[in-house]
């Protein structure tokens, strides 16, 4: 029987293009916030160079570096919480908001705060 550890780059491999026919991959721009509905996952162009992630709240969202140059961000929670993208030398590279919101596009309540 093969070993799972072999195959486990395999499966994330396949993961991230069935991802990406699912969601397409966006790219973000300097003045951009990442926006993800709840519960589910987003595909995003990132610096190649990225090599250090920063969520501020990794309760609100999650990320994961499938490869060089691309980022899934899976909303676990509503809010915002921001993500801080360094190289090698931690030099921030990037630095956006995440806005995780229900499919529709209602008002979203974060505790006691109204978050648009």
């Amino acid at each position: 029987m093969p070993s799972l550890s072999r195959g486990y780059p395999t499966l994330i491999r396949v993961f991230v293009v069935v991802i990406g026919l699912l969601n397409p991959v966006l790219p973000i721009s300097a003045a951009e916030n990442i926006i993800v509905v709840l519960d589910q996952a987003l595909v995003v162009k990132i610096p190649p160079n990225v090599a250090t992630i920063v969520v501020g709240n990794p309760l609100m969202a999650d990320v994961a570096l499938p490869s060089a140059g691309l980022m899934v961000v899976t909303a676990k929670s509503y809010g915002i919480t921001n993500v801080i993208m360094l190289d090698r030398l931690g030099k921030v590279l990037l630095q956006r908001n995440i806005w995780v919101q229900s499919e529709d596009t209602g008002t979203v309540y974060n505790g006691v705060d109204r978050v648009d």
